[in-house]
């Protein structure tokens, strides 16, 4: 994926943790909305605020790109976005994007040396 991330050769919008800087990411970022750490609570809290705001946003840009990073809230915020304006694409990236966002690799697939780098995933009917 990583490889993927630096041939990527055309702006995205992104929303993941409030950390980020749009400099440490090898694409260009056009804007980052921002979500804390502890992204459960805070959709509790305050996902409708959040909902609200996103919609308004994500209604006034057409064909872009917006990869989601936001753990298991990410889902959910596709869904409203792409109801409010299906002109975009969504993609739930996931934690693919953690080291840019984090600056370190959050999980041990990441790491070329963990048993589980190199493993491939098998589907069956």
């Amino acid at each position: 994926m990583y490889n993927f991330y630096n041939t990527l050769d055309k702006s995205v919008y992104v929303i993941c943790n409030h950390k980020a800087k749009k400099e440490n990411f090898p694409f260009k970022v056009n804007e980052i909305f921002p979500f804390p750490d502890d992204c459960v609570k805070y959709w509790i809290e305050y996902g409708d605020d959040y909902i609200v705001q996103l919609i308004e946003y994500v209604s006034q840009i057409q064909n872009q790109t917006i990869l989601v990073s936001a753990g298991p809230i990410s889902e959910i915020l596709i869904h409203y976005m792409f109801s409010a304006n299906p002109n975009n694409q969504y993609i739930d990236v996931g934690s693919s994007i953690d080291e840019f966002t984090h600056g370190y690799k959050t999980r041990p697939y990441m790491n070329p040396s963990s048993q589980y780098a190199n493993e491939t995933s098998y589907f069956y009917e």
